[in-house]
């Protein structure tokens, strides 16, 4: 498939011209959502998922990349208040959307609040890069670089070419 290839502008205007014969097909839905949301085109992506939630996919299937819809355009009261964890089949996903609040609470500059949920994600998957992240950034944001680069490096020494990671320590840098 054209996804699978990597042609995403090609595949989003296949699955858009497919949605416009079967408005509502809930896989070509979901699959363009993605593919908008890797493209950077939150706004849309939200929009594709919320109408495959109409159409009748569950909820709990759409609540990873519906956060980071909704975080992409700065819904971050949306991701803590509609998305609930315990739509979630597997404690993998709770993590991951524990984390994705944690950067909704980050956003709202509620620090402590992020920490816990960055925290509560460890609790989960200890070896969540991003969690590790994110407790990063929020010490980077209190000023103590010093743990903030702890943090950097033990995500680094896991995965010594994780973008996210090195791109963090230049910023501290």
């Amino acid at each position: 498939s054209l996804y699978e290839a990597g042609d995403y502008n090609t595949a989003a205007i296949e699955l858009k011209k497919l949605l416009q014969s079967d408005e509502r097909n809930i896989e070509a839905r979901i699959l363009l959502g993605k593919i908008q949301l890797w493209l950077g085109q939150s706004r849309h992506a939200e929009s594709q998922f919320a109408k495959a939630v109409e159409y009748g996919a569950p909820p709990g299937e759409l609540a990873i990349p519906m956060a980071r819809a909704l975080l992409g355009v700065g819904k971050y009261s949306q991701v803590l208040n509609e998305l609930p964890l315990d739509s979630l089949p597997d404690p993998e996903s709770r993590a991951e959307l524990l984390v994705l609040r944690g950067r909704a609470y980050k956003a709202l500059s509620q620090p402590a609040r992020a920490k816990a949920e960055f925290e509560r994600a460890l609790n989960i998957k200890p070896d969540s890069a991003r969690a590790w992240l994110g407790l990063a950034e929020v010490s980077l944001a209190g000023r103590d670089y010093e743990k903030a680069n702890r943090l950097i490096e033990r995500v680094v020494a896991g995965d010594p070419a994780y973008v996210d990671a090195l791109l963090l320590k230049a910023r501290i840098l």
